[in-house]
């Protein structure tokens, strides 16, 4: 039976993709499903403060957007998940998405707290919708 959805998978993902077998993101129909994205900068190192963190998901979120055919102002929401200190958390990361997501209107948002992430020292994991253009 044919699956319903296509996966996207950005070249740098692939490995990753196949070894924990998932797809970084899905379109189906008119949308685009973002799995959890951690702040890992192209080489797979993970750094310790949180703002780099933010803005390296940032870019691997652009970067899959960008493989679907969209652009960060098709995101149409956002879920965040924080390990550490949530509220301060939630300052910097609406910083670091202020220059990337635009102008409004803004996508919907939310933000949690968990114990752990999946990568040891990871602070964020984020996913996303995103409204693919046509």
């Amino acid at each position: 039976m044919q699956k319903r959805f296509t996966a996207i998978v950005p070249t740098p993902m692939e490995a990753l993709s196949k070894h924990f077998q998932f797809s970084p993101a899905v379109r189906v129909g008119s949308h685009i499903l973002v799995s959890g994205i951690i702040g890992v900068d192209p080489q797979g190192r993970l750094p310790a403060d949180f703002r780099r963190q933010a803005e390296n998901v940032l870019a691997t979120l652009e970067a899959i957007v960008s493989e679907a055919g969209a652009t960060m102002d098709d995101v149409v929401s956002l879920n965040s998940y924080h390990v550490g200190d949530l509220q301060s958390q939630l300052a910097q990361l609406a910083e670091v998405k202020a220059g990337r997501l635009g102008a409004p209107p803004y996508p919907i948002w939310t933000g949690v707290g968990v114990a752990q992430l999946a990568m040891p020292g990871a602070l964020l994991e984020v996913s996303a919708v995103v409204q693919a253009r046509d």
